[in-house]
């Protein structure tokens, strides 16, 4: 028969019960008072014995919270719970953070369908399974695997909130990890971009070339974040929210004077991007290096489709935007450059910098930088 017990220094009431299997199971009951605390733990009992469902024992906790609290339970259905974590979320995390949150949640909606509109105790391991599986076909096993790991934290914390009574997430396998493809653009490729890129394109190459920094956070720049008397730039990452202070190498900078002046310092340096969605910047930079001759142009045969006409797992392809940071770390290194300097120039943790060169003085990264050769030197 299931009892209540104190633990020291606790003062809540912990339930110990026994299960179908006869084995002792103890659980928090999360409250202070005994009378309401043996009903919790008869009804965990109950649960775990198999003689009540979850549906039974919630209506059972939700009499027992308005009895001695005078508030109802809350009581969410999948879609609802789901969009209040993200508000939750909101004031917590970074925009770019945020986003993936937000993609988690449309791709789980999409695939529970009408379940998505039940009650979040209604969502089983079998359901989330079925969604893995058939996003797969759809987006990269790295995309989806990220968004396992978010579904499984919003599911963890309704657990613990008590509107569930386990995570149907936390038995979801692994997916096979994708090869990294890691290329970086050769010269040759980087000039042939700029010849077939219109003027704000080529600034963004360029600026990539130069930092090594991320498409969202080159096209959301401003020009108070230039500082070209100081010839240092200075931005906070999306990502990772890490303040970066890069010396402006002189390519970089005769690029930067050509540029036409803004109104104000609060402007952006590529107004057109500034104001377009990473993706849709991504997606036209794939038109750039097929013009380029970098990337074929893909080819929509039926086996590419499914039979509902709905288009198969996108390629891998090996060249993106996020291959110039492999660009600007390859030139670094080719002109001799230190890994601890490479790595605080890109924004990178490294074992370097980790070990004491938390602080790297910008006199060391501009002598640095200024190894750097001339991508555009050669162009014709």
């Amino acid at each position: 028969m299931a009892y209540v017990r104190r633990v020291p220094n606790r003062k809540v009431w912990i339930a110990v019960f026994l299960d179908k299997d006869s084995k002792r199971k103890s659980k928090t009951t999360g409250t202070r008072n005994k009378k309401e605390a043996q009903k919790i733990a008869d009804q965990y009992e109950a649960v775990a014995k198999g003689k009540a469902t979850f549906s039974a024992i919630q209506k059972v906790m939700a009499k027992l919270c308005e009895e001695y609290t005078g508030e109802p339970l809350p009581s969410y259905y999948v879609r609802e719970y789901f969009n209040l974590f993200l508000e939750r979320k909101a004031p917590r995390v970074n925009p770019a953070t945020l986003k993936k949150y937000e993609g988690a949640t449309a791709s789980l909606m999409k695939g529970l369908g009408p379940k998505a509109d039940n009650h979040i105790s209604n969502v089983t391991n079998g359901d989330l399974n079925t969604w893995q599986l058939d996003e797969l076909k759809r987006i990269r096993p790295g995309t989806l695997q990220l968004y396992t790991r978010l579904v499984r934290q919003v599911f963890k914390q309704a657990q613990a909130e008590g509107h569930r009574p386990d995570n149907p997430a936390a038995l979801l396998e692994a997916l096979a990890k994708e090869k990294a493809v890691r290329k970086a653009f050769t010269p040759d490729q980087v000039r042939s971009l700029l010849k077939v890129a219109d003027l704000e394109w080529r600034s963004l190459i360029l600026f990539a070339v130069y930092t090594g920094q991320r498409l969202g956070d080159l096209a959301a720049l401003t020009w108070e974040a230039v500082d070209t008397e100081k010839g240092l730039i200075t931005l906070r990452t999306q990502k990772t929210g890490k303040e970066l202070h890069i010396p402006i190498a002189a390519p970089l900078l005769r690029h930067i004077a050509t540029l036409p002046t803004p109104d104000s310092n609060a402007s952006p340096l590529h107004p057109e991007s500034s104001k377009t969605a990473v993706q849709a910047l991504g997606a036209a930079f794939a038109n750039l290096l097929i013009d380029a001759g970098i990337r074929e142009d893909p080819q929509y045969t039926k086996k590419g489709h499914t039979e509902g006409g709905r288009a198969a797992k996108r390629t891998r392809y090996e060249y993106t935007f996020h291959c110039f940071r492999h660009t600007a770390v390859s030139m670094m290194k080719d002109a001799g450059i230190s890994e601890s300097i490479v790595m605080d120039l890109i924004g990178h943790e490294s074992a370097a910098v980790s070990r004491g060169y938390t602080h790297l003085d910008i006199q060391s990264k501009r002598a640095a930088l200024a190894t750097i050769p001339d991508i555009t030197a050669e162009e014709s």
